[in-house]
């Protein structure tokens, strides 16, 4: 696939939700990045396992936590 667009999926105890998210999100691109801050109900094996990118950050707000995958 070529890769033109990154994903960057702001989760935090997101399992019941984060494999679809991702699977519709490889529809786009393969440059898939979750952050998150320490996820406690089984979010990071489930985004690892979806061959997607985890960055762990403390929680600084939204858009500061987005902006540093894209910057």
């Amino acid at each position: 696939m070529n890769t033109s667009i990154s994903v960057v999926i702001i989760c935090n105890n997101e399992a019941h939700i984060i494999a679809r998210t991702i699977a519709a999100a490889q529809q786009f691109t393969d440059d898939i990045v979750g952050v998150g801050r320490g996820s406690t109900y089984g979010t990071q094996p489930l985004v690892t396992a979806k061959v997607a990118r985890l960055m762990k950050n403390s929680w600084e707000g939204y858009g500061i936590n987005k902006n540093k995958v894209v910057g």
